[in-house]
């Protein structure tokens, strides 16, 4: 799987692959493509339960993008990153947009943390970073509430802002349109991710 290489806004090539590629329609948010959940946890270096602690915004080490930098305590790690060893208790996550100064930037479909914030994450780390990204944006992100009517800790993602595509007929990326994103119960999608991973070659997300 390409990686980009640190730029204007480096998120992984599994959002933009389908810009490279070309449309056959005209996108509605920043693109990113469709996965299965097992696509989903082969590509990503790192799954993780926790919950958001500290959230800060500022300037990059380049000095030029304005990104927002996340705690994350880890609860349970469903899918370990191979080059980190055993799971670690807490986690930085960087998310490109914040406020910086007097100014703000954001980036459509990149989701938005804010501490206390229980959250399942599906994070990829470029090559000589400390600090792991978000696969797909927010559609690497579910957010843990409480379903009313059973009561069970279902997790639920915001895809606003996201044009989700699909590979079609001749090769062009499409938009995916009228498809809801069900949610899932908790207890049930570790369970799935955990198998998934167990199956997933370990090299498999620094390809």
């Amino acid at each position: 799987m390409l990686r980009f290489k640190p730029g204007p806004c480096p998120l992984r090539a599994v959002a933009f692959a389908a810009l490279l590629a070309g449309l056959a329609m005209p996108a509605r948010g920043t693109i990113v493509e469709a996965m299965t959940t097992e696509e989903m946890v082969e590509r990503a270096d790192l799954v993780v339960l926790g919950r958001v602690g500290s959230v800060a915004s500022g300037i990059d080490e380049t000095g030029e993008r304005a990104v927002t930098d996340v705690e994350v305590s880890v609860e349970r790690c469903p899918r370990p990153d191979p080059d980190a060893g055993p799971s670690p208790r807490t986690i930085r996550v960087r998310l490109e947009g914040g406020r910086a100064g007097d100014s703000e930037s954001q980036i459509a479909g990149m989701p938005f943390l804010k501490s206390g914030q229980r959250v399942l994450l599906f994070l990829f780390r470029n090559e000589g970073e400390s600090f792991y990204r978000p696969l797909g944006l927010g559609y690497g992100c579910y957010f843990c509430c409480r379903d009313p009517g059973s009561r069970r800790t279902i997790l639920r993602r915001d895809l606003t802002g996201i044009q989700l595509v699909r590979k079609g007929a001749g090769g062009k990326f499409e938009p995916v349109e009228g498809i809801a994103d069900r949610p899932r119960p908790l207890t049930a999608f570790l369970s799935e991710l955990e198998k998934a991973a167990a199956n997933c070659d370990p090299g498999s997300a620094r390809r």
